[in-house]
């Protein structure tokens, strides 16, 4: 029986356009790569970027039958790489003109929050019994601020990303999001988390050149118990007492150059050149 598991909290698989699809050719890639870097009982979470995207479906999609769902399929299982893959949501959004970055987990198959407003963010969210996190490192030069203003903030979070693999190009960054953790949550039965952020899956030698050498999913990871997996609602109350809980110790922090400069690359530049964004 497997007691502790690791979990990438945030993995977006492949590289998306606007219009899709997602641009993965083989799941096979995907799962061998999570199984290899998380091990047995591995746990990676695959966000949503928009309101208007499904890049989580798309995967679940392409797996097939090669996976066994767990509910309505917002959580499946890899049996041959004994891994887990949940839905997730990334949220940008605003708590009046401060940039505000979200993280759910448990949100139904098919289904997104819309960013309108951190107040409607939450509001939904906690209709929808989600796991409620923050991006740190995404948004944390404005989060005291919105800490002192959004007062119902505090109480509705279960977990707070104090280090993203992706964001280390950011020097500065992830440091200052434990240290928000530590001052603001670390007492207050709010975990934190390490990630990934990873943005592709290497299927060729090319590939595996151009990202560093290696896969990023798993690069990062929070020590966890294992969830309950005798079903949906279990697996998903299990994983929010231990995202709760999660503390610094727990965290596997790597950072990765090679893979994050070059999404950004064509994030930035050649898809907005090419009218993709």
């Amino acid at each position: 029986m497997i007691d502790i598991v690791k979990f990438d909290g945030k993995h977006w698989v492949e590289r998306r356009s606007l219009e899709g699809p997602l641009e993965l050719k083989n799941y096979e890639s995907f799962a061998k790569q999570a199984g290899y870097a998380l091990k047995e009982g591995g746990i990676v979470a695959i966000p949503n970027a928009r309101c208007d995207e499904y890049r989580f479906e798309e995967l679940r999609r392409l797996a097939g039958s090669d996976v066994k769902n767990l509910g309505d399929g917002r959580i499946f299982h890899n049996p041959k790489y004994n891994v887990w893959s949940m839905k997730a949501q990334e949220i940008n959004t605003k708590h009046k003109n401060i940039p505000l970055t979200f993280l759910v987990y448990n949100m139904p198959f098919n289904e997104n929050l819309d960013d309108k407003s951190a107040e409607q963010v939450l509001q939904d969210a906690k209709e929808k019994d989600c796991i409620i996190g923050i991006t740190g490192p995404s948004c944390v030069g404005g989060l005291e601020k919105v800490f002192n203003e959004l007062q119902e903030l505090e109480s509705s979070l279960d977990f707070f990303v104090g280090y993203s693999g992706s964001s280390a190009v950011k020097f500065g960054t992830n440091r200052k999001a434990i240290n928000f953790w530590k001052k603001y949550l670390k007492d207050k039965g709010v975990g934190v988390i390490s990630v990934s952020g990873g943005h592709r899956t290497p299927e060729t030698k090319l590939d595996y050149l151009k990202n560093g050498f290696r896969p990023t999913v798993g690069r990062c990871y929070t020590r966890i118990g294992a969830p309950n997996v005798y079903s949906q609602e279990e697996f998903i109350k299990s994983l929010r007492e231990n995202l709760n809980n999660s503390t610094k110790k727990d965290l596997k922090r790597n950072p990765f150059y090679a893979e994050t400069m070059r999404h950004l690359l064509l994030w930035g530049v050649w898809d907005k050149l090419k009218g993709k964004r």
